[in-house]
This record gives C-alpha cells, structure tokens and sequence, in this order.
C-alpha cells in the first residue's frame, strides 16, 4: 500500500463506521416508537416475490 492508499482505506472505515452508527442509533430509535409491522409486510411481500420469480 502506498501512504494514498492507506489513507483513503482509513477514510472510508472511518466514515462507514460513523454512517453505521447513525443507522442503528436512528434504527433502534424508530424501533422505540413504533412497531415492525410495516416491516414484516414488507418481507412477506419480498419473500413471496422471490417465490414467484425463483419458481
């Protein structure tokens, strides 16, 4: 690696790890307030459109 390339490697881990945070912090506060119903409808309906094209 040369001294550019180690720089942009610790960029991106530092700020994909910053980005993580946000998301799960932001996640686990919707979480609180609400319920996962909207996602569970939103697997099904995933999970059955994966049946009919693999099918």
């Amino acid at each position: 690696f040369t001294d550019q390339d180690f720089l942009a490697l610790a960029l991106g881990m530092v700020v994909s790890f910053l980005v993580a945070w946000a998301v799960i912090a932001a996640f686990l506060t919707y979480v609180k307030r609400h319920t996962l119903r909207v996602f569970a409808y939103y697997r099904i309906m995933l999970g059955a459109l994966v049946m009919l094209v693999v099918r």
